[in-house]
């Protein structure tokens, strides 16, 4: 009578089965817990590694553009500087033009007043030799000066 029933001796070796099974299944579950877990860090240090990449990258996207627009500003400065010295060259171009206009009309006045001169210098004597036929008592053709002369 206190026996053990058959069933119950199946039921408890089954339960057995049925624990060592689930000991075994909790282990596995640990080991995956445990691998997702040291994945989930491993991941967590790549993102986090990404991130301040990332930010490396925004702070020296950031001092670049910031160094464009500086440049810009220089450029926009010595392009303003140049234009002011090109206008100054212009200026000074335009005056040494007048000059050399004035020195050139000046040298042409000189050479024309300078050929009269020596005009003058040739021609003279026979004026005076026409005017003294003048002033003489005697008076002789002008055909005559010019044969003289």
């Amino acid at each position: 009578m206190f026996g053990k029933n058959p069933k119950v001796e199946v039921l408890e070796t089954k339960f057995e089965m049925f624990e060592n099974c689930s000991k075994k299944m909790m282990e596995k579950l640990d080991i995956a817990v445990n691998a997702i877990s040291d994945n989930s860090n491993k991941i967590a240090l790549v993102l986090e590694k990404h991130d301040s990449r990332l930010l490396m990258s925004e702070k020296f996207d950031q001092d670049q553009i910031e160094r464009m627009k500086s440049l810009r500003e220089e450029i926009a400065a010595v392009k303003s500087s140049n234009t002011a010295e090109h206008k100054s060259v212009i200026e000074k171009m335009e005056t040494l033009e007048t000059r050399v206009d004035a020195l050139s009309k000046w040298k042409w006045q000189a050479t024309a007043i300078i050929g009269f001169v020596i005009f003058l210098t040739s021609a003279v004597p026979n004026l005076t030799r026409f005017f003294q036929s003048f002033n003489t008592s005697t008076s002789i053709a002008p055909t005559e000066i010019v044969r003289k002369a």
